[in-house]
Order: C-alpha cells, then structure tokens, then sequence
C-alpha cells in the first residue's frame, strides 16, 4: 500500500507540469478564437471574403459596385471600419503605354488591427476613373505577429 501511495505521488508530481501545459494551451487557443471573432464581427464584409476566398473581388465588387461614386465606396468602406488612401501610383504614366494616364488608386485597410495570428493583414484597393469605381482587389497578407 506504501508503494502505491508513493507511486500516485511520484505520479501527481511528473505529470502536473504536462497537465498545466495543456491547460494553458487550451486557454491561449479560446483567447485566439475569441479574438479572431471580435474582429470579424466589426468586419464583416471581410468574414464574407474569408468564408468565399476564391470569390474575394466579388464580394467586395457586391459591396462597392463597379460606377459607384467615389464618396459612396469610402462610405461603404468607413463603415466597415475600413481607411483608404490615395496610393502614390495614382494618375502616373502607365510603365508600357506611357502617353495613358494609370486610373487613381485607393488602398484601404481595416483601422482596429487584428490581435491574433489568426487573422491576415488586409489590403483592398479600389481603381476608379473619373471620380468612379472602375475595379478592385482584395489581398490577405499573412500576419507578421
């Protein structure tokens, strides 16, 4: 009976640091999940894209519609909590056909960043001619974090 006693000890002592290891692991992983949910939640159009990633551009397009005016795209974009501005490639020659003007190019992204790996840093940009939005891209760049 002493033997037992002493093993269940020996055992208890060995494989506490392993359970707490796990535990932690099972905590941190809940914080993630939660905080890739928060984000989400104050952006949604961009949930919309991760749950379609091969329909990345259309989802924005469906959202900010290609001829839609320029103040309307920011308005959508802004309550998505989404900044943009004026890229420094806006309205420079274009590289093989320098006599065409290159359209005006906004860069948006989200202002609240994400606080977890779990979710990429984003980068949408829109082109617009004359003052309208004329296309769009959306790139999920994997977190630096």
């Amino acid at each position: 009976m002493r033997f037992i006693k002493r093993g269940l000890i020996i055992f208890a002592l060995v494989s506490a640091p392993f359970l707490l290891l796990a535990g932690a692991f099972v905590i941190y992983n809940q914080i993630e999940n939660a905080r890739v949910a928060e984000f989400y939640d104050a952006h949604p159009m961009l949930r919309e894209i991760v749950s379609k990633p091969e329909q990345m551009t259309a989802v924005l397009l469906q959202r900010v519609p290609i001829g839609s005016t320029r103040s309307d795209a920011l308005r959508v974009l802004s309550a998505e909590d989404i900044d943009c501005k004026r890229s420094g490639r806006s309205g420079k020659p274009d590289p093989l056909k320098p006599e065409l003007l290159q359209p005006e190019l906004l860069e948006c992204r989200p202002v609240k960043v994400a606080r977890t790996r779990g979710v990429p840093a984003w980068l949408i940009e829109l082109s617009l001619w004359n003052g309208k939005v004329a296309g769009g891209s959306v790139t999920p760049y994997k977190s630096g974090a």
